[in-house]
């Protein structure tokens, strides 16, 4: 059963991409033509978190990502690339409390990589009225060997935490909207959709030594309204959040990888005043609850089910893959 689920999903995932392919209107025919190669993409978020979903005894934590990623394109067509790159994952609790030092949250990762990538663009223009469709749509292939470095807090490192993670799947992310004039002047809003999909198989997952190969898959969709103006734009949604390991051994039924979230959010996107329609900058605020799966046993008792967070994201592309999005 669960393999007829993993393979549903990618089907999905492929047959949905497939479908939005069209070069007559597609921003990356205008972008693959001016043949750039190299290329860089710049992820970060910063924010509060009261507990994420940790033990309830130990909250309020203060975690920044910036998760760096370049590379030199190599063309098959104009929706169709090879990219091989490093990539750098630095992660830090900006808290001082015990909790806050743990080396989980105090690291930085980095590797060298490959993924193929089919995709997808509509240059997306805010003044503009259009009707809902897909803006952008990406699926890749990837590959990473990735090595693992702790940053000392003082808190305790063990011996047996694997240093290296060879990790291979499928990931995509997809986004879709309408927009609509709300008034005579320049309000202009509409529905939103956006979500990232993730399927990947870890030999180590920087876990425990001995206890290896995790396979799990993410599903992260939002939804929601927006009013905008100028290039500002107030957007509440509600969010969903599953994550699975479809392994079978002890350590594939842990709480961080089985759980289900979900609840409202709302976020004041700044993009638009960037001139650069490639550019994601938002402050958020969201409330979630979580389900931990039955299969997690007693590995959920104690930890957190709800959590308050507020924080800024920012996307930002350059050279070849200038135009692309991630996920936010």
């Amino acid at each position: 059963m669960k393999r007829l689920f993993i393979m549903a999903f990618l089907v999905v995932i492929m047959t949905v991409t497939g479908l939005f392919f069209d070069k007559k209107d597609t921003l990356a025919s205008e972008l693959t033509s001016e043949k750039q190669n190299w290329w860089l993409e710049i992820g970060s978020d910063i924010g509060y978190q009261k507990t994420d979903f940790w033990f309830k005894d130990q909250q309020h934590f203060g975690k920044a990502v910036l998760d760096t990623m370049g590379g030199y394109r190599f063309y098959i067509a104009d929706y169709l690339f090879v990219d091989p790159y490093l990539r750098l994952n630095l992660m830090g609790d900006l808290g001082g409390k015990e909790q806050n030092k743990f080396f989980w949250n105090n690291n930085l990762r980095y590797g060298p990589s490959v993924r193929v990538r089919v995709e997808h663009k509509i240059e997306n223009q805010s003044d503009k009225e259009h009707y809902f469709r897909f803006n952008y749509a990406n699926f890749n292939y990837y590959a990473e060997y990735l090595h693992i470095s702790f940053i000392d807090r003082g808190h305790a490192i063990p011996d047996n935490i694997p240093r290296n993670d060879f990790r291979t799947g499928f990931n995509s992310w997809i986004s879709a909207d309408n927009n609509s004039k709300l008034s005579k002047g320049n309000l202009m809003g509409g529905i939103w959709f956006e979500m990232w999909s993730d399927l990947t198989y870890h030999t180590t997952n920087f876990f425990l030594e001995g206890k290896d190969n995790f396979c799990i898959l993410t599903l992260s969709p939002k939804a929601g309204l927006r009013g905008s103006y100028h290039g500002i734009a107030l957007e509440p949604y509600y969010c969903f959040d599953y994550v699975q390991d479809f392994f079978n051994k002890d350590w594939n039924k842990e709480a961080w990888s089985n759980n289900t979230k979900y609840g409202p959010g709302i976020r004041l996107s700044l993009g638009g005043l960037t001139k650069r329609t490639d550019t994601t900058i938002y402050l958020y605020t969201e409330y979630l609850n979580s389900d931990y799966h039955s299969r997690t046993g007693s590995k959920s008792v104690g930890l957190s089910t709800d959590d308050f967070r507020v924080g800024l994201n920012l996307w930002m592309p350059f050279g070849a893959s200038k135009g692309s999005q991630g996920r936010r």
